[in-house]
């Protein structure tokens, strides 16, 4: 089974980075399934890594604050087997699926105008995860040989998404 996950951390988090890799690290090792229960009781070890990765103890008061709220991050994790994919989403981290220079599916976003200012994150913070697991995005898919799948964050993925909904095959050939 090969696996696929992308995170992208907020800016407004501490250690933003640190978490968004704890992220990854996580479901490379154990994917979890596209449950929110179980994406919750997942999210421990990522977030366990994430706390253990803080020297509270040398943090200065206006670091201890921001780091006691905690951090955030957009993600995606997508399990390929045999000739079919599953993947889930929270946030605007997306997945591009192409077949023969044409992009045949997009996940979980598919046009520029669903990017926005605040996309739904996972937290550090368990307690806030309840409401993002209310906008989990969940797709399966299947896929022949030649078949490339491209991830991007936000801001990639918006750009790339213009100019797969341009409708201009020579842009998209370019592209891809």
């Amino acid at each position: 089974r090969e696996r696929l996950a992308v995170a992208d951390g907020a800016t407004e988090g501490f250690k933003a980075r640190e978490f968004a890799q704890a992220l990854t690290r996580a479901f490379i090792k154990n994917p979890c399934q596209a449950v929110p229960d179980e994406i919750t009781a997942w999210l421990t070890d990522p977030i366990q890594e994430w706390r253990q990765g803080i020297i509270w103890a040398n943090l200065p008061w206006n670091a201890l604050t921001k780091a006691e709220r905690g951090s955030m991050a957009a993600f995606l994790g997508a399990v390929f087997s045999e000739w079919q994919w599953n993947a889930w989403a929270i946030g605007d981290v997306c997945l591009f699926q192409t077949r023969r220079f044409r992009v045949i599916q997009t996940f979980p976003l598919t046009r520029p105008e669903e990017f926005g200012y605040t996309p739904t994150l996972l937290f550090t913070n368990r307690d806030r995860n309840q409401k993002s697991l209310e906008n989990l995005k969940i797709r399966s898919g299947t896929c022949e040989p030649g078949d490339m799948f491209l991830v991007a964050t936000d801001a990639f993925a918006c750009w790339l998404m213009g100019i797969v909904t341009s409708k201009e095959p020579e842009k998209i050939q370019e592209t891809f």
